[in-house]
């Protein structure tokens, strides 16, 4: 079930030292705002599929929550920048789908906070996922990167790497990609690393403590490991929560 009380599903932080993200604040879209008219098509996912096909490129998919007003807002700027908008444009075909009311297809690409950005090939299969930055300039090299080839979890590694092994946001993201390749052991270690070491920077624990915890939840849902060690500690981490 997707948790709407924080449709931030990405780490954020504002400019500078705030850096971006929604898998923690996550930048969606809702259809009110006109800013939003564009680069996206008015088109269904089968149109969309379709028309990649002929076209010989991947569907862009923006899935939102509709009820997410601030994040429809904030994603306004983004989207609308115009080398994100250009790039999205010209080598995608660019869809949003409302989460509310394509359940199946939220149950199937296992998307359980929004927003969620996904690349697919035109079968329908999931190419890739993306990070869902706060910041046009961040994600529009996001974007780059995925269109050029570089999977989520290389992309989440050189961010660390980039912005040091000590800070949580860049660990987080790593730990989502992870988890959304199902690599859990892998996850499960950058996820304990943002809860025992990341949620002592009192920024990133104010902004991340929920998400977090509910990501390490869903990790445990699919891996016995990380719920067995969910268990033996969780007085301690949601004291620290």
């Amino acid at each position: 079930m997707i948790d709407r009380r924080n449709s931030a599903a990405s780490p954020h932080r504002h400019a500078g030292a705030d850096r971006a993200c929604f898998a923690g604040s996550f930048i969606v879209a809702a259809l009110s705002s006109a800013a939003l008219a564009e680069p996206f098509l008015p088109a269904s996912l089968d149109a969309a599929l379709l028309r990649g096909r002929d076209e010989t490129r991947p569907v862009f998919v923006l899935v939102f929550d509709p009820h997410a007003a601030a994040a429809n807002e904030r994603s306004a700027a983004v989207w609308s920048h115009p080398a994100l908008a250009a790039l999205l444009r010209t080598r995608t075909v660019p869809i949003r789908l409302d989460a509310a009311a394509n359940p199946d297809f939220v149950r199937r690409q296992r998307i359980d906070e929004l927003p969620a950005l996904l690349l697919l090939d035109a079968d329908g299969r999931q190419r890739d996922r993306l990070i869902p930055y706060r910041l046009a300039a961040d994600m529009l090299a996001e974007l780059r990167a995925a269109l050029d080839g570089r999977d989520v979890v290389d992309r989440a590694r050189s961010a660390v790497a980039a912005q040091g092994e000590h800070d949580a946001f860049a660990r987080e993201h790593l730990a989502l990609a992870l988890l959304w390749k199902r690599r859990f052991d892998e996850s499960l270690a950058e996820f304990t690393w943002c809860i025992d070491v990341g949620l002592d920077e009192a920024v990133y624990a104010a902004s991340r403590r929920d998400p977090l915890l509910r990501a390490a939840r869903r990790l445990a849902d699919d891996h016995p490991p990380a719920a067995a060690l969910l268990s033996n500690r969780r007085d301690a981490w949601e004291k620290s929560l």
